[in-house]
């Protein structure tokens, strides 16, 4: 039990933001490159067909595991504000709490709504307008991207509540 623990935050802790790190950086060059690209070719007054699509893609792909990879770090959207200026005690420690639930919720439920976006697309098999691409590509990155900030927030969550229940105790 205790060696698949390891296992598990050692995946998260390193492979995972190693992972989301390298996928962040390819989708930058490729969103960059495209943007670009287009910049060029409208100037030379050359239609570049379809673009929008692949830069759809690389958006989708760069912002979710973006998004992932803030909450492997903590810095996403957060309520900072009851950490600076709340002193620590019982009602900062149960606001923080309270924090951690939202997170909870509001990521399991935009990664159930991803799943059956994700879902959708597979059985309606959904394409792109002009080059065809399966819509599965970007929508897989909305699934993906919340379930990695899902497992994020629980953890975050059993954090919050090992510290909140054991602060409690010992102030019992």
């Amino acid at each position: 039990m205790g060696n698949s623990k390891n296992t598990f935050f050692f995946v998260m802790d390193v492979v995972i933001p190693k992972i989301l790190s390298c996928i962040i950086v390819v989708c930058q060059i490729a969103f960059t490159l495209i943007i670009g690209a287009s910049v060029v070719f409208r100037f030379l007054n050359i239609d570049l067909y379809g673009n929008e699509e692949f830069v759809l893609i690389f958006a989708f792909w760069l912002y979710l595991m973006g998004g992932a990879y803030g909450s492997y770090e903590r810095s996403h959207i957060q309520a900072d504000i009851v950490k600076e200026l709340m002193k620590d005690g019982k009602l900062k420690s149960t606001l923080l709490y309270i924090a951690n639930i939202v997170q909870l919720v509001t990521c399991l439920v935009l990664a159930y709504w991803s799943l059956n976006y994700f879902v959708w697309g597979i059985v309606r098999k959904a394409t792109s307008i002009a080059w065809r691409i399966p819509m599965v590509i970007p929508q897989s990155a909305l699934f993906l991207g919340f379930s990695i900030m899902l497992v994020y927030a629980v953890m975050d969550f059993v954090s919050g509540t090992k510290k909140i229940f054991s602060t409690r105790r010992a102030g019992s």
